[in-house]
C-alpha cells in the first residue's frame, strides 16, 4: 500500500479523528459526528445474536477496550471474528459505563477514547 493511500482517512469520520489526533479538531466535534454515525463493533462471533456481545481487547497502552472501526477499511478480522453497524449514539448503552473504545484499530491511526468521552453522548 503506497504511504498516499495510508494517509487518506477511509471516511469523514477517521478524517475528524485524525484532526482530533493533532489537535485540529474539537472533541465537542467528534463526539457530535460519532453520535450522529453508524459504526463497526466488534463482537465475539458467539452465533446466536442473542448470545453476541462486544468484544474487548487491550490496546497499546494495555487498556482493555471495545473496537469500532469507521469504516470496512479498519475492520481486521484477526482482531475480531464479528463486526456489526451500529448507531454511534447507542454505544454507551451498548457498552455501559467504564468501557474506553479503540477506533479503527487496524488503521494506520488508531485512537483510544477514554470512557468519559461518551458521558457527553446520553
Amino acid at each position: 500500500m503506497s504511504d498516499a493511500v495510508v494517509r487518506t482517512p477511509s471516511d469523514p469520520l477517521d478524517a475528524l479523528l485524525r484532526l482530533a489526533l493533532i489537535g485540529e479538531a474539537e472533541l465537542d466535534h467528534v463526539q457530535a459526528v460519532l453520535r450522529d454515525s453508524t459504526v463497526d463493533l466488534a463482537h465475539t462471533g458467539d452465533g446466536d445474536p442473542l448470545l453476541r456481545r462486544p468484544l474487548l481487547r487491550r490496546a497499546a497502552d494495555g487498556v482493555l477496550c471495545a473496537m469500532i472501526a469507521t469504516s470496512p477499511a479498519h475492520r481486521d478480522p484477526d482482531l475480531a471474528p464479528e463486526w456489526h453497524p451500529v448507531a454511534g449514539a447507542d454505544l454507551p448503552a451498548l457498552l455501559g459505563d467504564h468501557t474506553d473504545v479503540l477506533v479503527n484499530p487496524a488503521g494506520p491511526a488508531p485512537l483510544r477514547l477514554g470512557a468519559a468521552f461518551f458521558d457527553h453522548h446520553s
